[in-house]
This record gives C-alpha cells, sequence and structure tokens, in this order.
C-alpha cells in the first residue's frame, strides 16, 4: 500500500552476459526507501538494510529502481546527494559480488569449485551454479557462477549457510547441495551434473534443397503433474531457467497430448538446427509458418547422446503476388529481447517471412 510500492527487495541488481555483466548497488543511508518502510517489505523472505533496492512491478515500459527517499524539503542553497555502484563482472553474478563484498568491507570467506558431467566425467565449461541463502523461512536466491576453463568457478561470500543447484541450458535442474562458508576460510566442492541430449535436424524441400525452417521440440510432462501450475515443476525462472510454454488444455492424467510443452526451439542455417534438451521424449516438428505443412517425429534421446532426424517440408498454400512481412520486431537492440540479431534474422527465414 502507498507510500510503498509492490515490487522485489534485494541487496543489488546484477545481470549476466557472455564474458561480462553487469551490477548496480547503493551506498547505506539513514534515507534508505525499502529499509524506512521495513513494515511493508519484511516479511521473513525479503531481508531489508539501509542499502536495499526495490525494483517495483510494472506492467511494460522502462522504469527504475527506488533506493533512496528525497527530503520533504529543502532550504534555499541546501542540497542532498545519493550514491550507488555501477560494477562491471566477467559473466556471472559471482564476479559482481566479489567487488560490492570488497567495497561494503563485508567479511567473507570463498566457495571454490569444479563442475563435472555425471556421465562422461568431462568438465561442464557449459553449466553454471545459483547459490541460495539459508534462512529461517527457507532458501533465497543470492548469487550464480559460470563455470570458466576446465569446469571451475569462484567467489566470496559473507560467513552462514548456503545451498546451490547445477543448472544449464538442456540439463536437468540439480538436486539442492547444502554448504557453510567460513570468514578467510575456502569451501571447496566438486559438483556433477547432467548432460543434455542433442537432436540434429536437417530440413529440406521437394526439390531437395536445404531450407530455412523453425525446429520445435514438444515434451510431455507426467501424470503425476496434472493440475499443477507448470512454474512449479518444469522451469525455474529465479534460478535463470527459461519459460517454458504450455499446452493450456486442461489437464487429464490418462492424455498425454493434454500435458504438453516447448522445450526448446531453434532454426535451421543451411537447413540444419541443431537443440539441447532435457533427456526424454519429445515431439519434433519443423515448420515455415502458414504456407508449408508440418512434419513430426517421435523421438527419445538419453543424456549425452546425438539423435539426427531428416524432414521435407512441402509448400500447400500458393502465395504468388503476395509478400509476408513482419513490421514490428524486437532483438537485441531492445531492452526487453535478449535475441540476437543474426539469430532473429534465422527465425524471420525459418518463420517465412519475406520483409
Amino acid at each position: 500500500p502507498w507510500p510503498a510500492f509492490p515490487g522485489l527487495v534485494g541487496e543489488f541488481v546484477a545481470s549476466t552476459g557472455d564474458h561480462t555483466s553487469y551490477g548496480i548497488a547503493v551506498k547505506a543511508s539513514a534515507r534508505n526507501f525499502v529499509f524506512n518502510k521495513k513494515k511493508y517489505y519484511e516479511d521473513g523472505k525479503n531481508v531489508v538494510t539501509d542499502h536495499s533496492l526495490l525494483v517495483p512491478f510494472v506492467t511494460g515500459g522502462a522504469f527504475g529502481a527506488f533506493y533512496d527517499d528525497a527530503p520533504k524539503a529543502l532550504a534555499k542553497g541546501e542540497s542532498f546527494e545519493s550514491e550507488k555502484y555501477f560494477i562491471v563482472g566477467s559473466g556471472d553474478v559471482g564476479s559482481v559480488l566479489d567487488v560490492l563484498n570488497q567495497i561494503r568491507a563485508v567479511p567473507t570467506g570463498r566457495l571454490s569449485g569444479q563442475l563435472v558431467d555425471a556421465v562422461t566425467g568431462a568438465a561442464s565449461v557449459d553449466a553454471y551454479v545459483v547459490v541460495y541463502q539459508r534462512t529461517a523461512s527457507g532458501r533465497r536466491a543470492f548469487s550464480h557462477y559460470s563455470a570458466k576453463a576446465e569446469g571451475y568457478f569462484s567467489g566470496t561470500l559473507p560467513a552462514g549457510g548456503y545451498s546451490l543447484k547445477v543448472l544449464g541450458k538442456g540439463r536437468p535442474a540439480g538436486n539442492f547441495v547444502d554448504f557453510d562458508i567460513t570468514t578467510d576460510t575456502v569451501t571447496s566442492l566438486r559438483l556433477e551434473s547432467t548432460p543434455p541430449g542433442r537432436i540434429v535436424v536437417h530440413v529440406r524441400d521437394k526439390q531437395g534443397r536445404k531450407l530455412p525452417a523453425k525446429v520445435t521440440a514438444v515434451g510431455v510432462y507426467g501424470p503425476e503433474y496434472s493440475g499443477m501450475s507448470t512454474r512449479d515443476f518444469l522451469f525455474d525462472l529465479a534460478a535463470g531457467e527459461s519459460f517454458r510454454s504450455s499446452d493450456l488444455v486442461p489437464d487429464d492424467p490418462a492424455e498425454g497430448r493434454t500435458r504438453r510443452f516447448i522445450e526448446t526451439i531453434g532454426f535451421t542455417e543451411r537447413g540444419r538446427a541443431e537443440v539441447l534438451v532435457r533427456p526424454g521424449s519429445y515431439h519434433i516438428v519443423p515448420s515455415r509458418g502458414p504456407e508449408y505443412n508440418l512434419a513430426v517425429t517421435t523421438l527419445e534421446v538419453a543424456s549425452n547422446a546425438t539423435v539426427s532426424v531428416e524432414h521435407t517440408l512441402a509448400r500447400v498454400v500458393n502465395t504468388d503476388g503476395w509478400v509476408a512481412v513482419d513490421t514490428h520486431v524486437h532483438s537485441t537492440q531492445s531492452p526487453d529481447s535478449p535475441i540476437s540479431l543474426d539469430q532473429r534474422v534465422l527465425s524471420i527465414a525459418g518463420e517465412g517471412i519475406d520483409v
């Protein structure tokens, strides 16, 4: 309720990227917006401090974060200032947190670990770790480490109890692993992760030419999850997993076709697409917009295995004299889209769009 706003409370905000990550934090202040409205925000899960940030819930558009209350009045010649920190890391949240711990002079210990594939024993360089603080009310996401060369990761954490789990594209989320951090001490862990399955799809037209196309991997979740919200078992947004769309059909435990979801999508480049999926059974559906027919292959792929399929798509709608156009397209140059320009071009071609 006013004068507070609904939103997410944190001690800093960070984003991850390819070899570069960014963080924003604020200096401790007696005017801290969240701290001065502690009764609204402290619910047993949120940790409210004099350096908290609030990221409000909004329906759209660009928005900022609240961190300081402005004075109610300023006399002539008076001024006030707020201090915040912009931190550049090496690609993960942990590298941002390392700098922030130094700025705030937080006593820390070090977490050091290595990620390896459960099947091959090789280093899992495409996996990452999400670290959670253990509190009286449960676990709260706190940091994130990307596996570097040979699967190693490392970073500083304040003393206390933590949990972590290993994730990655196409990898089933690992179980929680509990550990403790002691000041000026290194805690070392060796963690296993289930490798993804790999599906390679070749798409051609009736004349045998390599075809731009979209490839969708459709899975079916188990009957034991019927009636549950997919966010409770199919993906974990707080841990950095992508949203997985479901069929929106009321679940029937006896009918698998009522429990379908999209595991991932890909787009062909020179007629070939490769997607990573969690081990399991999938319907692979190549398509090229409304002008071409659909093809479906049902297959099963194991962890660390590769399955290849080939499909031929035929044009079934005559669009001579017409041009397919999409005049509103987002990509990485839009603040709300993570899709690179190269991937956007492939997606446009794969959907059969001409302009």
